[in-house]
């Protein structure tokens, strides 16, 4: 090949992958982390969890369930990412939020026992306890 026909073939592939960048512009549009607005006790509970000595770090609370007095579901996602990484179940005292469950995205029947009725029930409602066995 001469110096001409590879400049002409780089040339092309150039233009090529140009071109798949406009078409995935074109399908996907501007793919952009979305802005995650938290509410005010979703914004406590998140900053709770990285001052403690909790497991859960560098973690947005994407969505939180007040379950019953004093017990959160809540929902996490790593910083920037754009799904749910899963689950963590908070205990409120005090304005104190420690994780009592998690993270994961299922729990075994087993590990669900020590949490109050309506946490357990909610956990089933929403298909995070894994039927199997432990």
């Amino acid at each position: 090949m001469t110096k001409k026909q590879l400049l002409a073939l780089l040339v092309i592939l150039i233009l090529f992958l140009v071109g798949l960048h406009f078409v995935r512009l074109l399908i996907l549009g501007d793919v952009n982390v979305p802005s995650f607005k938290p509410t005010p006790e979703e914004a406590s509970i998140s900053a709770m969890l990285q001052k403690s000595g909790s497991p859960v770090k560098d973690f947005d609370v994407t969505k939180d369930v007040l379950v019953s007095p004093g017990w959160h579901v809540v929902w996490i996602r790593p910083v920037g990412s754009y799904a749910d990484l899963g689950v963590v179940v908070v205990k409120d005292v005090g304005g104190i939020y420690t994780v009592e469950l998690g993270p994961g995205n299922q729990f075994f029947q087993a590990s669900i026992q020590q949490l109050p009725p309506s946490v357990q029930y909610y956990l089933y409602t929403q298909n995070l306890v894994h039927a199997g066995v432990n």
